[in-house]
């Protein structure tokens, strides 16, 4: 930078004094001049393109330098946390494994106790079917018994109304066979004596007639 400046710097003051001092013997080489500012120009953009280059690769060690340590870094960071979770996982592998271990062998205890439960649990379902069926048979059964029975109550009841019935009938017809009876009884007795009376009135019917006859008789013989 301090090149360049300098550069800059002369070329100015060289200017300065073609321009005013040298004008007229410098009329002839401003060309060679010109050359040689040109070839002094290229060799400090060659100079400025090695400081570039230099400084950007200078600048890119230094950032590939920063990007290696920060990648170096993040891999270690990557590294550990793949250790932390490596011993995380394996430390969560031994629990699972323990607690495998013992599920397998509560699953197995378990197993063998719901197979067990289950066979007395088929016992005791096959026990309650047989049981359900004969209580369904004996309620239908119960149920058939109390429909006869409240049909022979019915039955029963009519049978006693009608029997009620009957011996009212009975005792009315009884009654009034025994009130036919007597009156039967009273008639015959009343019957039998009327013929006894007819007797005794026909008797003497007969005897007047043939009183009555005689005096007839005798009246027309007077005659």
């Amino acid at each position: 930078m301090n090149k360049e400046r300098n550069l800059y710097l002369i070329k100015g003051l060289f200017l300065v004094f073609l321009s005013f001092a040298l004008i007229p013997q410098a009329l002839g080489s401003v060309k060679s001049l010109n050359e040689d500012i040109s070839e002094l120009e290229l060799e400090k953009e060659v100079e400025d393109q090695e400081l570039f280059d230099e400084y950007a690769l200078a600048n890119e060690e230094k950032k590939l330098d920063k990007d290696l340590k920060g990648q170096t870094k993040e891999l270690q960071n990557k590294i550990n946390k793949l250790n932390r979770e490596k011993q995380s996982a394996s430390k969560k592998h031994d629990q699972l494994t323990k607690r495998r271990k013992l599920s397998e062998s509560i699953y197995n205890r378990v197993s063998v106790q719901a197979s067990k439960v289950e066979k007395i649990r088929n016992k005791e379902v096959e026990k309650t079917q047989q049981l359900e069926d004969r209580v369904n048979k004996l309620e239908s059964k119960a149920v058939q018994l109390r429909d006869k029975k409240q049909q022979q109550q019915k039955e029963i009841a009519l049978l006693n109304a009608k029997q009620k019935n009957l011996n009212k009938r009975l005792s009315n017809a009884e009654r009034i066979i025994k009130k036919h009876e007597k009156r039967i009884r009273q008639l015959k007795a009343q019957k039998s004596k009327m013929k006894k009376k007819v007797a005794t009135t026909n008797r003497r019917v007969q005897l007047l007639e043939k009183k009555a006859i005689a005096k007839h008789a005798e009246v027309k013989s007077l005659n």
